[in-house]
């Protein structure tokens, strides 16, 4: 079992985010999950609109300084191997957070 340096930020209702927490679970990363629709935990709720342009997306997963929008459990056991790597960089984000794709006929390189 690896005990994480994680926080999974969630809602009642969100059905990704017990998933998520299952598949971490059973990778053998536990993490505690954090209602942010309780009135104490508001301000990480607050946190995680800032970090995605005024969305509150769940699951949310602090990984040491950085926060993941909806990641992947891949994506958290790499953010976990970064963290413990002295050559961490914290604000480096792991995807983007919303996908671009080119109008068609325009080379997405020139825009």
């Amino acid at each position: 079992m690896i005990v994480a340096p994680i926080t999974i930020y969630t809602t009642r209702w969100c059905g990704h985010c017990r998933r998520l927490a299952r598949q971490l679970a059973e990778a053998g990363i536990e993490a505690p999950m954090v209602d942010i629709d309780r009135d104490e935990h508001a301000h990480h709720g607050r946190r995680i609109e800032r970090q995605t342009g005024g969305y509150r997306i769940v699951p949310t997963v602090e990984v040491g300084e950085r926060l993941l929008v909806n990641p992947t459990v891949a994506e958290v056991t790499e953010a976990l191997a970064a963290e413990s790597a002295p050559h961490s960089r914290p604000n480096q984000p792991t995807r983007p957070l919303r996908s671009f794709k080119p109008q068609e006929g325009r080379n997405p390189h020139l825009l």
